[in-house]
């Protein structure tokens, strides 16, 4: 995911795949559905020509990778490869010894977003600590965490169950987070489910079902944000394309499978 999020991601893919004899397949970002299943058809057709087969790989941008294969087994072997391939330009975040904060830290922080988001949009809505893991730790740690947050979603798996980007928060005010939250809302976007409190580490505002997937597709993000920050920076959803995903709607038939 860092490569199909960063601006210079097909480059640096092209660099690691250099030597195979069938190169994976870029496919240039288009909208969920019937668009990327038309731009995937005429891509392979014109790979088929050139190569004399279908491709095995495919990266799809702001989306992800896919694989073909004979077999399950053999699609699993494949997915390995390719990620052992990608992850060998990848740097893991150092596993220095993370502290769980103060219980009494939390509970502040829980109860300032919690009243934030009554306060902001009216729905009262249960928030809990996530965690602080090795990938939170080294997120926080950066000076350009904020800035690196401060980008809309990578991908419709963000957009949709997390609602975007988590919010960058220095400081537990509530009265800040609220007109952080309103200010969202301005813009037609909707509120934050994710909040990285910086020194403290993740929060989650939604259901106890909804709550994991979040934090999941959070910390990825995390993750990728950083890596894709060193491949010429974060290639997110652009206006037009988030207001597709916002109106799908296919998306929000996934969402409610999970809510």
């Amino acid at each position: 995911a860092a490569y199909v999020s960063a601006k210079n991601g097909k480059t640096m893919l092209d660099k690691l795949f250099k030597g195979e004899k069938s190169p994976p397949l870029w496919v240039p970002y288009a909208d969920p559905g019937f668009m990327l299943a038309k731009k995937i058809a005429g891509l392979v057709d014109k790979y088929q020509k050139q190569y004399g087969e279908k491709p095995a790989i495919m990266f799809l941008e702001k989306h992800g990778l896919f694989v073909t294969a004979g077999s399950a087994d053999a699609a699993l072997r494949l997915v390995r490869k390719v990620i052992n391939t990608c992850k060998s330009k990848l740097k893991e975040p150092k596993t220095d010894k993370v502290t769980r904060p103060k219980k009494k830290d939390i509970e502040n922080a829980e109860a300032a977003i919690r009243y934030a988001i009554l306060e902001a949009t009216g729905a009262v809505l249960p928030v809990r600590f996530s965690t602080t893991n090795n990938i939170i730790a080294a997120f926080m740690r950066r000076k350009d965490a904020k800035k690196l947050l401060a980008t809309p979603a990578l991908n419709p798996d963000e957009l949709v169950y997390a609602n975007g980007s988590a919010m960058w928060l220095d400081n537990c005010d509530t009265m800040i987070i609220s007109r952080k939250l309103k200010s969202l809302l301005a813009k037609g976007q909707k509120p934050a489910a994710a909040f990285v409190v910086e020194n403290i580490g993740l929060f989650i505002a939604a259901n106890e079902k909804t709550a994991p997937v979040i934090a999941e597709i959070t910390i990825g993000s995390l993750f990728v944000r950083m890596q894709a920050q060193k491949f010429g920076g974060i290639n997110a959803l652009n206006k037009r394309q988030q207001d597709f995903i916002n109106n799908w709607e296919a998306e929000a038939f996934r969402k409610q499978q999970v809510t």
